[in-house]
C-alpha cells in the first residue's frame, strides 16, 4: 500500500483490516486464518508492529500485535478513532455483469474511489450466465473488502444480490438522482449535468446504470427515462463496459466530493 497519498495521517501508513466487532474483545483483538496468513506469511509483521483494526462501523482501532500462532495473530488496542465521513451522499452503481476478471476490475476500483453500493442487473443483452450467481459472492466480498482496506475506507462498500433492469428501475429510491449511461447521447455529458446538480440539497443518493457489452436496448432506455432516469453520455467515444463504469464512478465521485 502507498503512503504517496496519505502521508498527513501516519495510521493510513499501516496495514488495515476489517474484522468482525465479535473478534474485539475490550481491549483485545483476534485476527485468524487468511487474515493471519496476510500478516505473518505476506507482510512478514512481528510482535509489536501496528497495524489498523475496522469494525465497518466507522470506528479504527491502532493495534499492536502481541501475539502470533500459526492460523491466529492477537493484538491489543493502544488508540482507537472515529473515522467515519459523515457522506451527505450515498452512490450506487448498478451494472451488468461482465466477463469473470472485467467484472471483478470494476469491483475493485470502484471500491478504491468510493462508491457505496454495487447492483448487479440482468439486462436484455447480458451475457453472463446466472446459473449459481450467489456462489460468486463470497469471492466478490472479499475483493470489496481488501479494496476498502487498501483504500482506507472505514466503511466497507457492499454488493446487492442481482436484479432484472425492470425492476431495478421501477424500485429506485426517492429522492434521487438517477443517471443511464448512454451512447447515444449527445447532449448531456455526465460531468454537466452532475456540476448542474450538485447544489441540490433535496436528494440524498446517486445512482449510475452501466450496460452490457452490447448496450442498453432502445426499450430500456425508453422505460428509464420515463422513470425519471438521466440519459448521460461519457464522451465522443465509445467506452467497453469495465471503461465506462470506471470513468462514470471516477467523474461522479470527484464531483459529489467537491461540494
Amino acid at each position: 500500500m502507498s503512503c504517496f497519498l496519505s502521508s498527513t495521517r501516519e495510521n493510513n501508513c499501516m496495514h488495515r483490516f476489517f474484522v468482525s466487532p465479535t473478534d474485539i474483545h475490550q481491549n483485545l483483538v483476534l485476527l485468524e486464518n487468511d487474515q493471519a496468513d496476510q500478516v505473518t506469511k505476506v507482510l512478514r509483521l512481528n510482535i509489536n508492529d501496528k497495524i489498523i483494526i475496522l469494525d465497518n462501523s466507522g470506528w479504527e482501532y491502532e493495534v499492536m500485535i502481541k501475539g502470533i500462532t500459526k492460523k491466529k495473530v492477537t493484538g491489543e488496542i493502544t488508540s482507537k478513532t472515529f473515522a467515519a465521513i459523515n457522506k451527505p451522499i450515498h452512490t450506487s452503481l448498478y451494472i451488468s455483469p461482465l466477463k469473470k476478471d472485467n467484472f471483478e476490475l470494476i469491483l475493485q476500483k470502484c471500491t478504491e474511489l468510493g462508491i457505496d453500493t454495487f447492483v448487479p442487473i440482468v439486462c436484455t443483452r447480458t451475457i453472463v450466465n446466472f446459473d449459481n450467481w450467489e456462489s460468486k459472492y463470497p469471492r466478490y466480498a472479499k475483493i470489496i473488502q481488501e479494496a476498502s482496506e487498501q483504500s482506507t475506507r472505514p466503511i466497507k462498500a457492499v454488493i446487492n444480490p442481482a436484479v432484472v433492469f425492470e425492476n431495478a428501475i421501477l424500485s429506485l429510491p426517492r429522492p434521487s438522482i438517477n443517471l443511464i449511461a448512454w451512447e447515444k447521447e449527445k447532449i448531456n455529458h455526465i460531468q454537466r449535468t452532475l456540476v448542474d446538480l450538485k447544489n441540490d440539497r433535496s436528494f440524498s443518493q446517486v445512482s449510475i446504470f452501466i450496460g452490457p457489452e452490447g448496450g442498453f436496448t432502445a426499450e430500456e432506455i425508453l422505460l428509464a427515462s420515463a422513470q425519471g432516469v438521466k440519459t448521460v453520455s461519457l464522451g465522443q467515444r465509445i467506452l467497453r463496459s469495465e471503461t465506462a463504469a470506471i470513468a462514470a464512478c471516477s467523474i461522479l465521485i470527484a464531483i459529489l466530493e467537491s461540494r
